[in-house]
Protein backbone atom coordinates (compact mmCIF):
# COMPACT_ATOMS: atom_id res chain seq x y z
CA UNK A 1 0.00 0.00 0.00
CA UNK A 2 1.09 3.40 -0.62
CA UNK A 3 0.44 6.60 1.52
CA UNK A 4 -0.04 10.19 0.70
CA UNK A 5 0.76 12.51 3.49
CA UNK A 6 -0.07 15.56 2.15
CA UNK A 7 -0.72 19.32 4.62
CA UNK A 8 -3.96 21.11 3.92
CA UNK A 9 -6.06 23.82 4.71
CA UNK A 10 -8.45 24.26 1.93
CA UNK A 11 -10.61 21.98 1.86
CA UNK A 12 -11.34 22.32 -1.72
CA UNK A 13 -7.90 21.96 -2.98
CA UNK A 14 -7.69 18.64 -0.83
CA UNK A 15 -10.50 17.21 -2.47
CA UNK A 16 -9.26 18.27 -5.61
CA UNK A 17 -5.61 16.65 -5.01
CA UNK A 18 -7.29 13.18 -3.68
CA UNK A 19 -9.90 12.96 -6.78
CA UNK A 20 -6.36 13.41 -8.56
CA UNK A 21 -4.43 10.29 -6.68
CA UNK A 22 -7.52 8.33 -7.27
CA UNK A 23 -7.43 8.42 -10.85
CA UNK A 24 -3.39 8.10 -10.96
CA UNK A 25 -3.51 5.06 -8.56
CA UNK A 26 -6.15 2.89 -10.50
CA UNK A 27 -7.43 0.52 -7.90
CA UNK A 28 -4.15 0.19 -6.44
CA UNK A 29 -4.24 0.12 -2.66
CA UNK A 30 -3.45 3.56 -1.09
CA UNK A 31 -4.07 5.82 1.64
CA UNK A 32 -4.56 9.51 2.05
CA UNK A 33 -3.30 11.21 5.01
CA UNK A 34 -4.23 14.63 5.74
CA UNK A 35 -3.00 17.07 8.52
CA UNK A 36 -5.24 20.33 8.16
CA UNK A 37 -3.51 21.73 11.45
CA UNK A 38 -0.15 21.81 10.69
CA UNK A 39 1.98 24.26 12.17
CA UNK A 40 4.42 23.98 9.69
CA UNK A 41 5.10 21.87 6.52
CA UNK A 42 7.96 19.22 8.79
CA UNK A 43 5.56 19.24 11.51
CA UNK A 44 2.76 18.20 9.36
CA UNK A 45 5.25 15.85 7.66
CA UNK A 46 6.07 14.45 10.65
CA UNK A 47 2.71 13.59 12.22
CA UNK A 48 1.65 12.63 8.84
CA UNK A 49 4.72 9.85 8.72
CA UNK A 50 3.76 8.82 12.28
CA UNK A 51 0.07 7.88 11.27
CA UNK A 52 0.75 6.42 7.82
CA UNK A 53 0.95 2.79 6.97
CA UNK A 54 2.34 2.76 3.61
CA UNK A 55 5.50 2.24 1.66
CA UNK A 56 6.42 3.87 0.10
CA UNK A 57 5.68 7.14 1.25
CA UNK A 58 4.81 10.25 -0.63
CA UNK A 59 4.91 13.56 0.82
CA UNK A 60 3.11 16.17 -1.41
CA UNK A 61 1.58 19.70 -1.93
CA UNK A 62 -2.33 19.86 -1.95
CA UNK A 63 -2.27 21.86 -5.65
CA UNK A 64 -0.70 19.13 -7.69
CA UNK A 65 -2.28 17.21 -10.41
CA UNK A 66 -1.33 14.01 -11.29
CA UNK A 67 -1.94 13.38 -14.80
CA UNK A 68 -0.47 9.56 -15.01
CA UNK A 69 -2.78 6.75 -14.90
CA UNK A 70 0.19 4.17 -13.75
CA UNK A 71 1.64 6.16 -10.89
CA UNK A 72 2.09 2.90 -8.50
CA UNK A 73 3.94 1.14 -11.57
CA UNK A 74 6.32 4.13 -12.20
CA UNK A 75 7.18 4.76 -8.38
CA UNK A 76 8.01 0.52 -8.16
CA UNK A 77 10.15 1.18 -10.86
CA UNK A 78 12.14 4.11 -9.78
CA UNK A 79 12.36 2.59 -6.05
CA UNK A 80 14.31 -0.18 -7.66
CA UNK A 81 17.12 2.28 -8.29
CA UNK A 82 16.40 5.04 -5.72
CA UNK A 83 15.38 5.31 -2.03
CA UNK A 84 14.28 9.13 -2.15
CA UNK A 85 13.18 10.92 -5.69
CA UNK A 86 11.20 13.78 -6.91
CA UNK A 87 10.37 15.01 -9.98
CA UNK A 88 13.28 18.15 -9.58
CA UNK A 89 16.63 18.02 -7.76
CA UNK A 90 20.01 19.20 -7.56
CA UNK A 91 23.29 17.60 -7.96
CA UNK A 92 25.24 20.17 -5.75
CA UNK A 93 24.26 22.05 -2.84
CA UNK A 94 26.15 25.66 -1.59
CA UNK A 95 22.56 27.25 0.48
CA UNK A 96 18.75 26.07 0.88
CA UNK A 97 18.19 26.73 -2.66
CA UNK A 98 18.54 23.80 -4.86
CA UNK A 99 18.97 26.76 -7.81
CA UNK A 100 22.18 28.33 -6.23
CA UNK A 101 25.21 26.31 -7.09
CA UNK A 102 24.40 26.72 -10.70
CA UNK A 103 22.56 25.69 -13.61
CA UNK A 104 24.23 22.72 -14.98
CA UNK A 105 23.96 21.01 -11.55
CA UNK A 106 19.75 21.37 -11.73
CA UNK A 107 17.56 17.60 -13.20
CA UNK A 108 14.12 17.73 -13.69
CA UNK A 109 11.08 19.27 -14.72
CA UNK A 110 7.88 20.21 -13.43
CA UNK A 111 4.42 21.28 -15.65
CA UNK A 112 2.16 24.55 -14.55
CA UNK A 113 0.35 27.62 -15.47
CA UNK A 114 1.75 30.48 -16.54
CA UNK A 115 0.41 33.86 -15.95
CA UNK A 116 -1.66 34.51 -19.21
CA UNK A 117 -3.41 30.54 -18.13
CA UNK A 118 -1.26 28.43 -20.52
CA UNK A 119 0.82 25.95 -19.70
CA UNK A 120 3.95 25.36 -20.22
CA UNK A 121 6.79 22.55 -18.60
CA UNK A 122 9.26 24.27 -17.00
CA UNK A 123 12.57 22.07 -18.21
CA UNK A 124 16.12 22.02 -16.15
CA UNK A 125 18.21 19.32 -17.32
CA UNK A 126 18.36 15.43 -17.64
CA UNK A 127 18.83 13.29 -20.48
CA UNK A 128 17.17 10.14 -19.22
CA UNK A 129 14.55 9.26 -16.64
CA UNK A 130 16.60 8.86 -14.02
CA UNK A 131 19.34 10.89 -12.63
CA UNK A 132 21.15 9.31 -9.72
CA UNK A 133 24.16 11.65 -7.96
CA UNK A 134 21.11 13.70 -6.18
CA UNK A 135 22.37 15.55 -2.84
CA UNK A 136 18.96 18.03 -2.82
CA UNK A 137 15.10 17.92 -3.91
CA UNK A 138 12.70 20.24 -4.71
CA UNK A 139 9.25 19.37 -2.43
CA UNK A 140 6.46 19.33 -4.45
CA UNK A 141 6.23 15.34 -4.82
CA UNK A 142 9.05 13.63 -3.10
CA UNK A 143 9.09 10.02 -2.76
CA UNK A 144 10.59 8.12 -0.05
CA UNK A 145 10.87 4.67 1.50
CA UNK A 146 9.31 4.15 4.36
CA UNK A 147 12.33 3.25 6.37
CA UNK A 148 14.22 6.00 4.57
CA UNK A 149 11.75 8.59 5.78
CA UNK A 150 11.80 7.07 9.65
CA UNK A 151 15.74 7.27 9.67
CA UNK A 152 15.59 10.53 8.24
CA UNK A 153 12.80 11.77 9.91
CA UNK A 154 11.61 15.61 9.43
CA UNK A 155 13.21 18.70 11.69
CA UNK A 156 10.21 20.60 12.70
CA UNK A 157 12.48 22.33 15.33
CA UNK A 158 15.00 24.13 12.70
CA UNK A 159 12.29 24.62 9.73
CA UNK A 160 9.09 25.53 12.16
CA UNK A 161 7.83 27.42 8.58
CA UNK A 162 6.86 26.50 5.06
CA UNK A 163 10.32 26.44 3.64
CA UNK A 164 13.89 24.61 4.02
CA UNK A 165 12.09 21.22 4.58
CA UNK A 166 12.48 20.01 1.38
CA UNK A 167 16.07 20.64 0.81
CA UNK A 168 17.30 19.77 4.71
CA UNK A 169 15.21 16.44 4.40
CA UNK A 170 16.27 15.33 0.68
CA UNK A 171 20.30 16.89 1.75
CA UNK A 172 20.31 14.47 5.01
CA UNK A 173 18.68 11.41 3.46
CA UNK A 174 21.92 11.99 0.86
CA UNK A 175 24.01 12.28 3.85
CA UNK A 176 23.03 9.15 5.72
CA UNK A 177 24.30 6.91 2.37
CA UNK A 178 20.55 6.75 1.04
CA UNK A 179 20.14 7.01 -2.87
CA UNK A 180 18.38 10.05 -3.79
CA UNK A 181 17.56 10.55 -7.30
CA UNK A 182 15.51 13.02 -9.96
CA UNK A 183 12.78 11.30 -12.34
CA UNK A 184 11.94 12.70 -15.38
CA UNK A 185 7.96 10.52 -15.89
CA UNK A 186 6.43 12.06 -13.67
CA UNK A 187 3.68 14.09 -15.01
CA UNK A 188 2.63 16.67 -12.68
CA UNK A 189 0.81 20.45 -12.82
CA UNK A 190 1.74 22.71 -10.00
CA UNK A 191 -1.03 25.19 -9.74
CA UNK A 192 1.42 27.50 -7.85
CA UNK A 193 4.88 29.24 -8.29
CA UNK A 194 5.90 29.85 -4.70
CA UNK A 195 6.31 32.47 -2.20
CA UNK A 196 9.96 34.09 -1.72
CA UNK A 197 9.47 35.98 1.25
CA UNK A 198 11.09 37.09 4.96
CA UNK A 199 10.25 33.63 6.37
CA UNK A 200 12.12 32.02 3.19
CA UNK A 201 15.59 34.06 3.74
CA UNK A 202 15.49 33.04 7.87
CA UNK A 203 14.86 29.53 6.79
CA UNK A 204 17.95 30.00 4.72
CA UNK A 205 19.78 31.08 7.36
CA UNK A 206 19.41 28.50 9.49
CA UNK A 207 19.87 26.11 6.87
CA UNK A 208 23.24 27.40 6.55
CA UNK A 209 24.22 27.49 9.95
CA UNK A 210 22.76 23.62 10.21
CA UNK A 211 24.92 22.68 6.86
CA UNK A 212 27.85 24.25 7.05
CA UNK A 213 30.17 21.68 7.17
CA UNK A 214 28.81 19.77 4.55
CA UNK A 215 27.66 22.37 1.61
CA UNK A 216 30.07 22.89 -1.27
CA UNK A 217 31.42 26.47 -1.17
CA UNK A 218 31.97 27.71 -4.73
CA UNK A 219 29.15 28.22 -7.37
CA UNK A 220 29.32 28.66 -11.01
CA UNK A 221 27.78 31.57 -11.26
CA UNK A 222 25.45 30.17 -14.26
CA UNK A 223 21.94 30.80 -13.76
CA UNK A 224 19.73 30.52 -17.14
CA UNK A 225 16.48 29.63 -14.97
CA UNK A 226 14.02 27.28 -16.37
CA UNK A 227 13.56 26.95 -19.94
CA UNK A 228 9.56 26.83 -20.40
CA UNK A 229 8.36 24.23 -22.88
CA UNK A 230 4.80 25.35 -23.89
CA UNK A 231 1.86 22.42 -23.36
CA UNK A 232 -1.26 23.13 -25.53
CA UNK A 233 -2.64 21.15 -23.45
CA UNK A 234 -2.23 18.22 -20.26
CA UNK A 235 -2.61 15.38 -23.17
CA UNK A 236 0.65 17.28 -24.60
CA UNK A 237 2.68 17.16 -20.67
CA UNK A 238 1.70 13.62 -20.36
CA UNK A 239 3.63 13.22 -24.03
CA UNK A 240 6.30 14.94 -23.11
CA UNK A 241 7.06 13.05 -19.59
CA UNK A 242 6.24 9.56 -21.15
CA UNK A 243 8.33 9.83 -24.51
CA UNK A 244 9.28 13.59 -25.22
CA UNK A 245 13.24 13.87 -26.76
CA UNK A 246 14.86 14.61 -23.36
CA UNK A 247 17.83 13.67 -25.39
CA UNK A 248 17.02 17.69 -27.32
CA UNK A 249 16.39 19.64 -24.44
CA UNK A 250 19.25 18.32 -22.51
CA UNK A 251 21.13 19.96 -25.25
CA UNK A 252 19.76 22.86 -26.44
CA UNK A 253 20.00 23.65 -22.18
CA UNK A 254 23.11 22.68 -21.98
CA UNK A 255 24.29 25.09 -24.98
CA UNK A 256 22.28 27.77 -22.94
CA UNK A 257 24.67 27.03 -19.99
CA UNK A 258 27.98 27.31 -21.94
CA UNK A 259 27.59 30.08 -23.89
CA UNK A 260 26.51 32.25 -20.34
CA UNK A 261 29.47 30.38 -18.70
CA UNK A 262 31.72 31.80 -21.55
CA UNK A 263 30.15 35.10 -21.97
CA UNK A 264 30.74 35.64 -18.48
CA UNK A 265 34.39 34.01 -17.93
CA UNK A 266 32.60 31.91 -14.81
CA UNK A 267 34.91 30.72 -12.52
CA UNK A 268 34.52 27.01 -12.47
CA UNK A 269 33.76 25.10 -9.18
CA UNK A 270 36.66 24.32 -7.00
CA UNK A 271 37.19 21.08 -5.46
CA UNK A 272 37.06 21.28 -1.85
CA UNK A 273 39.81 20.90 0.17
CA UNK A 274 38.46 18.49 2.49
CA UNK A 275 35.79 15.66 2.46
CA UNK A 276 32.24 17.65 1.55
CA UNK A 277 30.29 14.72 2.32
CA UNK A 278 27.13 15.06 -0.67
CA UNK A 279 28.46 18.25 -1.73
CA UNK A 280 31.28 17.68 -4.39
CA UNK A 281 30.64 17.92 -7.69
CA UNK A 282 28.84 15.00 -9.47
CA UNK A 283 30.84 12.77 -11.64
CA UNK A 284 28.94 14.21 -15.24
CA UNK A 285 30.86 14.99 -18.25
CA UNK A 286 28.55 17.69 -19.05
CA UNK A 287 28.47 19.38 -15.44
CA UNK A 288 31.65 20.72 -16.06
CA UNK A 289 32.19 20.82 -19.69
CA UNK A 290 34.80 23.71 -20.84
CA UNK A 291 33.95 23.23 -23.98
CA UNK A 292 33.04 25.13 -26.87
CA UNK A 293 29.75 24.59 -27.36
CA UNK A 294 28.39 22.59 -30.80
CA UNK A 295 25.95 24.60 -32.79
CA UNK A 296 24.42 24.28 -36.34
CA UNK A 297 24.25 27.51 -37.85
CA UNK A 298 20.44 29.01 -38.69
CA UNK A 299 19.60 29.09 -42.33
CA UNK A 300 20.50 32.89 -42.49
CA UNK A 301 23.31 34.13 -40.05
CA UNK A 302 20.78 37.15 -39.20
CA UNK A 303 18.85 34.86 -37.36
CA UNK A 304 18.95 34.21 -33.90
CA UNK A 305 21.87 32.16 -32.83
CA UNK A 306 20.69 28.72 -31.83
CA UNK A 307 22.25 28.74 -28.46
CA UNK A 308 19.47 30.99 -26.81
CA UNK A 309 21.68 34.11 -26.44
CA UNK A 310 19.27 36.68 -28.29
CA UNK A 311 22.17 38.04 -30.70
CA UNK A 312 22.53 37.27 -34.11
CA UNK A 313 23.78 33.93 -35.14
CA UNK A 314 27.10 36.06 -37.07
CA UNK A 315 27.63 38.11 -34.10
CA UNK A 316 27.54 34.77 -31.92
CA UNK A 317 28.96 31.83 -32.70
CA UNK A 318 29.13 32.78 -36.20
CA UNK A 319 31.32 35.32 -35.47
CA UNK A 320 34.05 32.09 -33.93
CA UNK A 321 33.28 30.16 -36.99
CA UNK A 322 34.04 32.67 -39.48
CA UNK A 323 37.15 33.79 -37.31
CA UNK A 324 38.63 30.85 -37.33
CA UNK A 325 38.54 30.34 -41.52
CA UNK A 326 41.83 31.43 -42.43
CA UNK A 327 41.90 33.69 -45.27
CA UNK A 328 45.58 33.52 -47.03
CA UNK A 329 45.40 29.73 -47.57
CA UNK A 330 45.02 27.77 -50.46
CA UNK A 331 41.44 26.89 -51.53
CA UNK A 332 42.18 22.86 -50.50
CA UNK A 333 43.51 24.38 -47.09
CA UNK A 334 40.69 26.76 -46.55
CA UNK A 335 38.08 23.47 -47.54
CA UNK A 336 40.01 21.46 -44.69
CA UNK A 337 39.42 23.56 -42.16
CA UNK A 338 35.67 24.28 -42.67
CA UNK A 339 35.50 20.25 -42.75
CA UNK A 340 37.40 20.50 -39.44
CA UNK A 341 35.30 22.77 -37.83
CA UNK A 342 32.31 20.97 -39.08
CA UNK A 343 33.67 17.61 -37.33
CA UNK A 344 34.12 19.50 -34.31
CA UNK A 345 30.75 21.43 -34.03
CA UNK A 346 29.14 17.83 -34.36
CA UNK A 347 31.37 16.43 -32.12
CA UNK A 348 34.11 14.28 -33.81
CA UNK A 349 37.02 15.91 -31.83
CA UNK A 350 39.02 13.07 -33.34
CA UNK A 351 38.34 13.43 -36.91
CA UNK A 352 38.99 17.13 -36.15
CA UNK A 353 41.94 16.92 -34.91
CA UNK A 354 43.50 14.72 -37.84
CA UNK A 355 42.36 17.25 -40.08
CA UNK A 356 43.86 20.21 -38.35
CA UNK A 357 47.06 18.08 -38.22
CA UNK A 358 46.95 17.68 -42.01
CA UNK A 359 46.82 21.39 -42.14
CA UNK A 360 49.62 22.13 -39.96
CA UNK A 361 51.65 20.15 -41.76
CA UNK A 362 51.27 22.13 -44.79
CA UNK A 363 51.16 25.32 -43.42
CA UNK A 364 52.74 25.38 -40.22
CA UNK A 365 52.52 29.15 -39.35
CA UNK A 366 48.44 28.68 -39.64
CA UNK A 367 47.42 30.33 -36.53
CA UNK A 368 43.46 28.91 -36.68
CA UNK A 369 44.90 25.49 -37.35
CA UNK A 370 46.61 25.57 -34.01
CA UNK A 371 44.33 27.26 -32.04
CA UNK A 372 41.15 25.18 -33.09
CA UNK A 373 42.91 21.77 -32.64
CA UNK A 374 44.02 23.36 -28.78
CA UNK A 375 40.19 23.90 -28.60
CA UNK A 376 39.31 20.27 -30.01
CA UNK A 377 41.82 19.11 -27.70
CA UNK A 378 40.68 20.65 -24.67
CA UNK A 379 37.57 19.14 -25.78
CA UNK A 380 39.03 15.75 -25.43
CA UNK A 381 40.19 16.62 -22.07
CA UNK A 382 43.82 16.92 -23.14
CA UNK A 383 44.30 19.50 -21.49
CA UNK A 384 48.28 19.68 -21.98
CA UNK A 385 48.62 18.95 -25.68
CA UNK A 386 45.68 21.29 -25.86
CA UNK A 387 47.85 24.24 -23.73
CA UNK A 388 50.52 23.79 -25.73
CA UNK A 389 48.54 24.17 -29.48
CA UNK A 390 46.51 27.55 -27.72
CA UNK A 391 49.98 28.63 -26.23
CA UNK A 392 51.71 28.23 -30.14
CA UNK A 393 48.87 30.05 -31.90
CA UNK A 394 49.14 32.90 -29.37
CA UNK A 395 52.38 33.41 -30.22
CA UNK A 396 51.32 33.63 -33.77
CA UNK A 397 48.51 36.45 -33.09
CA UNK A 398 49.24 37.74 -29.80
CA UNK A 399 46.22 40.32 -30.14
CA UNK A 400 43.19 37.62 -30.55
CA UNK A 401 41.46 38.12 -27.19
CA UNK A 402 39.48 34.67 -28.11
CA UNK A 403 42.39 32.20 -27.59
CA UNK A 404 43.80 33.76 -24.61
CA UNK A 405 39.93 33.32 -23.15
CA UNK A 406 40.32 29.58 -24.24
CA UNK A 407 43.65 28.92 -22.77
CA UNK A 408 42.24 30.13 -19.06
CA UNK A 409 39.45 27.84 -20.28
CA UNK A 410 42.07 24.95 -20.36
CA UNK A 411 43.36 25.88 -17.24
CA UNK A 412 40.04 25.71 -15.60
CA UNK A 413 39.38 22.41 -17.34
CA UNK A 414 42.25 20.86 -15.81
CA UNK A 415 41.00 21.65 -12.22
CA UNK A 416 37.30 20.46 -13.17
CA UNK A 417 38.71 17.53 -14.25
CA UNK A 418 40.77 16.40 -11.28
CA UNK A 419 37.71 17.49 -9.45
CA UNK A 420 35.64 15.03 -11.76
CA UNK A 421 38.07 12.24 -11.51
CA UNK A 422 37.99 12.10 -7.54
CA UNK A 423 34.43 12.04 -7.52
CA UNK A 424 34.33 9.11 -9.91
CA UNK A 425 37.37 6.92 -8.51
CA UNK A 426 35.13 7.73 -4.85
CA UNK A 427 31.84 6.24 -6.51
CA UNK A 428 33.34 3.85 -8.64
CA UNK A 429 32.72 1.16 -6.16
CA UNK A 430 29.26 1.36 -6.33
CA UNK A 431 28.72 0.53 -9.92
CA UNK A 432 30.44 -3.20 -9.19
CA UNK A 433 26.77 -4.61 -9.13
CA UNK A 434 26.32 -3.46 -12.81
CA UNK A 435 28.91 -5.59 -14.11
CA UNK A 436 29.44 -8.91 -15.43
CA UNK A 437 32.51 -11.01 -14.14
CA UNK A 438 32.61 -12.99 -17.01
CA UNK A 439 35.94 -13.62 -18.44
CA UNK A 440 37.65 -13.63 -22.10
CA UNK A 441 36.18 -12.03 -25.35
CA UNK A 442 34.28 -9.15 -24.00
CA UNK A 443 30.45 -10.98 -25.24
CA UNK A 444 32.37 -14.70 -25.33
CA UNK A 445 30.41 -17.37 -26.15
CA UNK A 446 26.95 -15.14 -25.73
CA UNK A 447 27.56 -13.05 -29.48
CA UNK A 448 27.53 -16.57 -31.31
CA UNK A 449 25.03 -16.62 -33.80
CA UNK A 450 23.47 -13.39 -33.05
CA UNK A 451 22.44 -9.94 -34.70
CA UNK A 452 25.38 -8.15 -33.11
CA UNK A 453 24.73 -4.27 -32.91
CA UNK A 454 28.16 -2.46 -32.80
CA UNK A 455 27.33 1.32 -31.39
CA UNK A 456 30.34 3.67 -31.85
CA UNK A 457 29.79 5.95 -29.27
CA UNK A 458 33.84 7.02 -29.33
CA UNK A 459 36.73 5.06 -29.90
CA UNK A 460 39.07 5.27 -32.73
CA UNK A 461 38.88 3.96 -35.96
CA UNK A 462 41.41 0.98 -35.95
CA UNK A 463 39.64 0.00 -32.36
CA UNK A 464 35.82 0.38 -34.20
CA UNK A 465 37.29 -1.69 -37.43
CA UNK A 466 38.57 -4.36 -34.92
CA UNK A 467 35.41 -4.75 -33.12
CA UNK A 468 33.65 -4.78 -36.49
CA UNK A 469 35.76 -7.62 -37.62
CA UNK A 470 35.84 -9.88 -34.34
CA UNK A 471 32.04 -9.30 -34.34
CA UNK A 472 31.71 -10.22 -37.94
CA UNK A 473 33.47 -13.59 -37.35
CA UNK A 474 31.46 -14.35 -34.35
CA UNK A 475 27.78 -12.95 -35.29
CA UNK A 476 25.48 -14.34 -37.11
CA UNK A 477 25.17 -10.79 -38.58
CA UNK A 478 26.81 -6.98 -37.24
CA UNK A 479 24.53 -3.56 -37.58
CA UNK A 480 26.90 -0.47 -37.40
CA UNK A 481 25.20 2.44 -35.53
CA UNK A 482 26.75 5.69 -35.14
CA UNK A 483 25.22 8.49 -32.84
CA UNK A 484 26.33 11.81 -33.34
CA UNK A 485 27.49 13.93 -30.60
CA UNK A 486 25.29 16.59 -31.19
CA UNK A 487 22.22 14.90 -32.07
CA UNK A 488 21.94 11.38 -31.12
CA UNK A 489 20.88 8.42 -32.93
CA UNK A 490 18.06 9.31 -35.65
CA UNK A 491 14.70 8.06 -35.07
CA UNK A 492 14.99 4.95 -36.88
CA UNK A 493 18.16 3.13 -35.39
CA UNK A 494 16.85 4.10 -32.01
CA UNK A 495 14.02 2.54 -32.82
CA UNK A 496 15.84 -0.76 -33.43
CA UNK A 497 17.96 -0.43 -30.43
CA UNK A 498 14.88 -0.26 -28.13
CA UNK A 499 13.56 -3.77 -30.24
CA UNK A 500 16.82 -5.62 -29.45
CA UNK A 501 15.58 -8.92 -27.37
CA UNK A 502 17.11 -12.41 -26.59
CA UNK A 503 18.44 -12.94 -30.22
CA UNK A 504 20.32 -10.08 -29.99
CA UNK A 505 23.40 -8.25 -28.29
CA UNK A 506 25.47 -4.93 -28.32
CA UNK A 507 28.64 -3.92 -28.24
CA UNK A 508 29.17 -0.12 -27.37
CA UNK A 509 32.80 1.03 -28.66
CA UNK A 510 34.06 3.84 -26.84
CA UNK A 511 32.43 6.13 -24.03
CA UNK A 512 32.12 9.79 -25.36
CA UNK A 513 28.52 9.72 -26.74
CA UNK A 514 25.42 9.82 -24.44
CA UNK A 515 23.12 6.89 -25.32
CA UNK A 516 19.67 7.34 -24.62
CA UNK A 517 16.62 6.50 -23.28
CA UNK A 518 16.69 3.05 -26.04
CA UNK A 519 18.76 1.32 -23.19
CA UNK A 520 15.85 0.93 -20.76
CA UNK A 521 13.60 -0.17 -23.26
CA UNK A 522 15.71 -3.06 -24.61
CA UNK A 523 16.53 -6.85 -23.49
CA UNK A 524 19.52 -7.89 -25.75
CA UNK A 525 20.91 -11.26 -24.50
CA UNK A 526 24.47 -9.53 -23.43
CA UNK A 527 25.65 -6.02 -23.54
CA UNK A 528 29.47 -5.19 -23.97
CA UNK A 529 31.49 -1.89 -23.49
CA UNK A 530 34.78 -1.40 -24.69
CA UNK A 531 36.80 1.24 -23.27
CA UNK A 532 39.07 3.61 -24.51
CA UNK A 533 40.88 7.03 -23.28
CA UNK A 534 41.87 8.28 -19.68
CA UNK A 535 38.69 9.69 -18.24
CA UNK A 536 36.32 7.43 -15.63
CA UNK A 537 33.59 9.84 -15.57
CA UNK A 538 32.24 8.95 -19.27
CA UNK A 539 32.56 5.35 -18.25
CA UNK A 540 30.64 5.37 -15.28
CA UNK A 541 27.49 7.28 -17.94
CA UNK A 542 27.93 4.46 -20.30
CA UNK A 543 28.26 1.63 -17.92
CA UNK A 544 24.99 2.77 -15.97
CA UNK A 545 23.22 3.66 -19.55
CA UNK A 546 23.71 0.09 -20.93
CA UNK A 547 23.08 -1.69 -17.86
CA UNK A 548 19.54 -0.18 -18.64
CA UNK A 549 19.59 1.92 -15.37
CA UNK A 550 20.69 -0.78 -13.53
CA UNK A 551 18.16 -3.76 -15.10
CA UNK A 552 21.05 -5.79 -16.58
CA UNK A 553 24.86 -5.97 -16.23
CA UNK A 554 27.60 -5.19 -18.76
CA UNK A 555 30.58 -6.35 -19.97
CA UNK A 556 33.47 -4.30 -19.56
CA UNK A 557 36.92 -4.76 -21.78
CA UNK A 558 39.85 -2.16 -22.14
CA UNK A 559 41.08 -1.26 -25.33
CA UNK A 560 44.95 -2.03 -25.90
CA UNK A 561 45.54 1.71 -25.15
CA UNK A 562 43.01 2.81 -22.47
CA UNK A 563 44.97 4.71 -19.81
CA UNK A 564 41.50 4.76 -17.22
CA UNK A 565 41.91 2.54 -14.04
CA UNK A 566 38.75 0.57 -13.45
CA UNK A 567 39.53 -1.60 -9.91
CA UNK A 568 37.90 -3.01 -8.50
CA UNK A 569 35.15 -3.37 -11.38
CA UNK A 570 35.60 -6.77 -13.59
CA UNK A 571 36.98 -5.99 -16.75
CA UNK A 572 39.12 -7.66 -19.31
CA UNK A 573 42.20 -5.92 -21.48
CA UNK A 574 41.86 -6.51 -25.32
CA UNK A 575 45.56 -7.70 -26.09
Amino acid sequence: MLSFVINSIDAEKFASVSQSIERAMAGTPYEIVGIHDARSMCDGYRRGLARSAGDPVVFCHDDIELLMPDLPMRLARHLERFDVFAPVGTRKLVSMSWMDAGAEYVFGAMSGPQPDGSLSTGYFGGDTREIDGIVGLEGVFIVARRAAALAVGWDAETFDGWHGYDTDFSFRAHLAGFRVGVVLDLAIVHASPGRYDESYMQAGERFARKHARDLARFASGVNIGVTHIPMPDRAAIRAFFDHGDLTHWHRETRLRIEHVRRARHAPLAHPPSGPMRGAADAPRVEAESTTVAAIAPPPSRNAPCPCGSGQRYKDCHGKVVANEVPGALSGGLVARMYEALAAQREGRFGDAVRVYDAVIASAPSTFDAWHMRGVAKMQMHRFDEAEADIARAIALKPDFGLARSNLALVASGRRSALAEEQVSRAALPRYRPLVDDAEGCPLGEAIAGTRCFVVVTGGSPALVERVMAEASSAAASVERVTPRADAGLDAADEARLAAADNGDTIVAVGCDIGLGDWTIACAPRAVALIVEGSRLAPVIDRLRELSGQRRRRVRIALAPDARVELAPLAHTRLE
